[in-house]
């Protein structure tokens, strides 16, 4: 567990040096350890690994208004008081400059120790060794491409990431919650060529330790993957862009995790809605109740134990819960934060997170899907066309053409205030009762609302399985998700990109 759990008289120092100057004080501290590899084909291209450790105070004045100071030099206690002092002065010469708030003298005191590393040995594996794996990975994905012939046409980058990372934050109110985590991420980047057509896709998976990199059956779903991408690539880079327009879509739980996450979940982040830069917002208020999708929709943000987001507390210390930010088709809730949580009309709700101890703390995402109320079912995620055809006919929906979207192709562009975006994907298949056609990805755009009114059908269960990483200036783990597969009737609203 985390060294600072033996510096209990040091943290209650610190809280008395805060009283003593009329200041509130939060401090956060981390510990984090890392190794990354990556493997491209038979070759080790990057190796890195890393320890880092520091403490960020977070002052408030009696006014509400703070500042932050911090210090990656934790075992001094001289330099800790040095920096908590700076800091006591730096918010004594603020004046009116920032704007108080005073909700963090109301939150409620807080006791807890999460502690999800029993078992796991940060050394299990040394770095020649996780070589190794990654170049037998890359090897093994290269012979399941003798089958379709494109083995030797293959690039494969192979990518690992194992962290074992705790944090403690106290509060001057006795607020003291630690947490300490293992993670793995382990992607696979898959570029096919064929003369000067080139196409790409990724199989990404995570794990809460080693076992994305050690167990048999993940590493066999990964290889299951990265076969369906391979023979999806061979046959997508032989046709052309599908021609650009509105259609009837059905788009795979990545896509619909994308349009999740980056087209409606940062839309709900409490100060993007303080600021008016949200399509949720009006006059800086959420707008709670408003209609914005079927009452079958909903779009959850819940963090969850034993994955690659797990967020149990904010950067505040306050317990983070499942937040319904749409439900049966209406707005509801904020991703909430000390700062602008109650602003805006919600409440706080724990969804401040900060990348590093002296980060400022932002509301964030942590695990975000799409779900539809009573799915049909489907013939699995990684189904062929002809399942997803038959899927199709036996719901009434085949009456004419429906193209489905398949892979996410690295992010998009999101607008919050205008409520517009634009995704890439890897392929596309061209679905009528009695033909399938393939074709290369391109991108899909449109307004975020109406593409939520658009969606009328889910498929399969709820699947989350894409880790990733968040943006907004600092990185945090993320998940996303929907159902298998989410069908969106052809909007004028929703413009498919290609020739």
């Amino acid at each position: 567990m985390l060294k600072v759990q033996k510096k209990k008289n040091l943290v209650n120092s610190l809280n008395s040096i805060a009283k003593n100057n009329n200041v509130y004080l939060i401090t956060r501290w981390q510990e984090k350890r890392v190794k990354r590899v990556t493997a491209v084909d038979d070759t080790i291209e990057n190796v890195s690994t890393g320890r880092s450790s520091g403490v960020g105070f977070h002052l408030f004045n009696q006014a509400g208004r703070s500042v932050l100071t911090a210090t990656d030099n934790t075992e001094d206690e001289k330099k800790l008081i040095e920096t908590l002092s700076q800091g006591i002065k730096s918010l004594k010469k603020l004046g009116k400059k920032a704007t108080p708030n005073k909700e963090i003298f109301l939150l409620e005191p807080k006791q807890d120790t999460i502690n999800l590393t029993k078992g796991f040995d940060f050394n299990f594996l040394t770095v020649s060794q996780i070589e190794k794996k990654l170049l037998d990975l890359n090897k093994k994905t290269k012979e399941l491409g003798k089958n379709p012939g494109v083995g030797e046409s293959l690039r494969i980058t192979t990518s690992f990431n194992i962290a074992q990372e705790g944090w403690k934050i106290t509060r001057s109110d006795g607020t003291n919650v630690e947490w300490e985590i293992p993670r793995a991420y382990l992607g696979m980047h898959i570029t096919y060529q064929e003369g000067k057509k080139k196409v790409n896709d990724s199989v990404i998976k995570s794990s809460p330790g080693w076992g994305v990199l050690t167990e048999p059956k993940l590493e066999n779903n990964l290889l299951e993957e990265a076969y369906f991408v391979i023979n999806m690539l061979k046959k997508s880079a032989k046709h052309p862009e599908y021609e650009s327009g509105n259609y009837n879509l059905l788009i795979d739980a990545a896509l619909g995790g994308l349009l999740a996450h980056e087209a409606f979940g940062h839309c709900a982040e409490s100060d993007t809605i303080y600021e008016d830069g949200s399509v949720l917002s009006k006059r800086g208020k959420l707008e709670k109740g408003k209609k914005v999708a079927n009452p079958t929709l909903s779009i959850v943000d819940e963090t969850k134990e034993k994955t690659w987001s797990f967020q149990p507390y904010s950067a505040f210390g306050v317990p983070r819960g499942k937040i319904d930010i749409i439900k049966n088709g209406c707005v509801k809730e904020s991703l909430g934060d000390v700062f602008t949580g109650k602003d805006i009309g919600d409440k706080i709700r724990g969804a401040a997170r900060v990348e590093s101890y002296s980060s400022t703390p932002l509301p964030r995402m942590s695990r975000t899907f799409i779900s539809v109320k009573n799915p049909k079912s489907s013939p699995g995620y990684l189904a062929d066309p002809k399942q997803i055809q038959k899927m199709l006919k036996d719901n009434g929906l085949l009456e004419e053409k429906i193209l489905v979207l398949r892979g996410s192709r690295g992010g998009g562009q999101v607008d919050t205030q205008a409520g517009t975006f634009m995704f890439g994907f890897s392929y596309l298949y061209e679905i009528t009762p009695t033909s399938i056609n393939i074709f290369r990805g391109s991108s899909f755009s449109g307004k975020t609302l109406e593409a939520l009114k658009s969606i009328t059908e889910g498929f399969g269960p709820i699947k989350t399985d894409f880790p990733g990483m968040c943006g907004r200036g600092q990185r945090v783990t993320s998940l996303i998700g929907s159902n298998e597969f989410i069908y969106l009737e052809k909007s004028p609203y929703v413009t498919l990109g290609g020739t």
